[in-house]
């Protein structure tokens, strides 16, 4: 059997150096010719969708163009004037002049869901819909605090500050196909007296793009992102510390209330440079949603219109290329979970707060080579964050 195993590998090895020499080639050419087909496939769905209509639609008049309107409420307004000069009848000795005045209205409503066909998810918790805004933004901020604990099999306390922020805007090509410009910075602050040499922070900055694409099944989705990033513990970005982790996956969604997802990261220069993707979002009803997907599955019930109520957990595998005694390029890797509860609050139509408390566990820092571990005993945790969505 091992024999087996060494060949294979040996089999595999030039392949997979080359795949990683040309990794940013490769991933290219894969984009140009999934857009290539996309936007065949959106003209050809066009020119089809546009068929369609002129065979189902029935005109009451001759003069209104056929369109895809988005209005749900229409009016038009005709009049004119008709004059025939006087003229003598027939058989009777008198003559009659006619004026014709005519002033029509009409108020037609029209129906507003046969425009909102299922086309492209703009994020996996909303509803595959075409939306007739071209321009989206959207801001997400939190801040976590992780209270001073022990680390395990050694004398010392850590204590952890988390914040992120991200902000994102989505346009559409040809007002069909989106594609989503994010940017973000995340910032992870340690204070310890543990025995091991750890920086004062760490810090990180990306840059990410992603659209989706139908699919080769009904109601069934293409999504793939590129993330650009920089993972260090300095302002500084060394070029060594530039990753281009991407994402690809499927999205199926059934009906309003299921959707499923299931595809691969990857992650360039990792220690595990794969990872699967897969969940599902579940709405029963108005008030409750469950949405199980990484990295921060949730379920919510909505007390009304201001308040909902929240679980939530999240896990997160991350490294940063580090200065360790004036040695640069050194990776250290951060793991962490926590899960909790807490309550969202709408401020108003476009802001939404939320404060949660839970437990964290599973936490460690550590060096790839192995010269220093250090592993945080569980504790509490509590976080605010901030939703912002124009």
């Amino acid at each position: 059997m091992s024999a087996k195993l060494s060949e294979t590998k040996l089999i595999k090895a030039p392949f997979v150096n080359f795949c990683r020499r040309h990794i940013n080639s490769l991933f290219f050419i894969t984009i140009l010719v999934t857009c290539s087909f996309s936007l065949s496939l959106l003209s050809a769905q066009g020119l089809e969708r546009g068929e369609s209509n002129l065979e189902k639609s029935s005109p009451k008049k001759f003069e209104p163009e056929i369109t895809d309107d988005v209005k749900n409420f229409t009016q038009e307004a005709k009049k004119y004037f008709m004059f025939l000069p006087s003229k003598g009848s027939r058989d009777i000795d008198d003559k009659l002049e006619i004026a014709k005045v005519e002033d029509t209205s009409v108020q037609e409503p029209k129906d507003s869901e046969s425009n909102l066909e299922k086309v492209f998810p703009m994020k996996l918790q909303s509803e595959i819909t075409e939306d007739v805004k071209n321009f989206t933004q959207e801001a997400e901020s939190y801040f976590m605090f992780l209270p001073s604990q022990g680390a395990r099999h050694m004398d010392g306390k850590l204590e952890i500050t988390k914040a992120e922020a991200e902000y994102s805007c989505e346009v559409k090509l040809f007002g069909q196909l989106p594609i989503q410009f994010s940017l973000g910075n995340q910032y992870i602050g340690i204070n310890k007296t543990v025995p091991v040499d750890l920086p004062a922070s760490l810090m990180g900055l990306s840059f990410d793009v992603e659209t989706t694409l139908p699919f080769f099944f009904k109601n069934t989705y293409f999504r793939m992102g590129v993330t650009p990033s920089y993972y260090t513990d300095s302002w500084s970005l060394p070029a060594s510390s530039f990753r281009i982790p991407s994402r690809y996956f499927v999205i199926y969604q059934p009906d309003s209330k299921w959707t499923f997802i299931a595809g691969l990261a990857v992650y360039p220069d990792y220690k595990d440079e794969v990872g699967p993707i897969f969940g599902f979002i579940y709405k029963p009803n108005e008030r409750l949603s469950f949405d199980i997907i990484p990295t921060r599955p949730t379920v919510t019930y909505d007390l009304n219109e201001k308040i909902s109520l929240f679980a939530e957990g999240s896990f997160s595998s991350e490294e940063f290329e580090v200065t360790r005694n004036n040695i640069k390029g050194v990776v250290l890797m951060y793991d962490d979970a926590y899960a909790g509860a807490g309550l969202k609050f709408k401020i108003n139509k476009f802001i939404h707060a939320s404060l949660s408390a839970g437990e964290s566990f599973g936490r460690s820092i550590q060096y790839r080579d192995k010269r220093g571990k250090i592993n945080i005993k569980d504790g509490p945790y509590g976080q605010f964050r901030v939703e912002l969505d124009i």
